[in-house]
């Protein structure tokens, strides 16, 4: 249940984004991020995201995030969090967590692991990685 439009950008990014210092940080071109977001939402197909800037495809990602009307861990849910990370026990702070996740629509769920399997992956890739 994860929108087409993370899929593709996160694979495109983990394809050929990995060895690319600001991966994230460094914004792409307004215009460009914006045209392949609207090619994206406008559902004719999947634009070629090869002929994008990488960081247009993270721009792109990440404009879409900002826009979604709400957010993929709710405003009702934040507090929750908040009180969850003041756990001390790890093993009571994780059951929290998890029991706060299962209380996110499906979609979210989906989105929110596919997610942050990705910034698992670029975290791992980084730190094995030689400057």
């Amino acid at each position: 249940m994860v929108p087409s439009l993370i899929q593709h950008c996160v694979n495109e990014v983990e394809v050929r984004g990995l060895n690319t210092v600001g991966l994230y940080r460094v914004p792409g071109p307004e215009r460009e991020v914006k045209e392949l977001k609207d090619k994206f939402l406008r559902g004719k197909g999947v634009p070629n995201l090869a002929r994008y800037d990488i960081f247009s495809v993270c721009g792109c990602l990440k404009d879409f995030l900002r826009s979604l009307q709400e957010p993929l861990i709710g405003r009702w849910f934040w507090r929750d969090f908040d009180i969850a990370s003041q756990i001390s026990d790890s093993v009571k702070r994780r059951s929290e967590f998890e029991r706060i996740i299962d209380e996110l629509p499906p979609p979210n769920q989906d989105t929110l692991a596919f997610l942050i399997l990705h910034l698992l992956r670029l975290v791992v890739h980084f730190l094995n990685y030689d400057y």
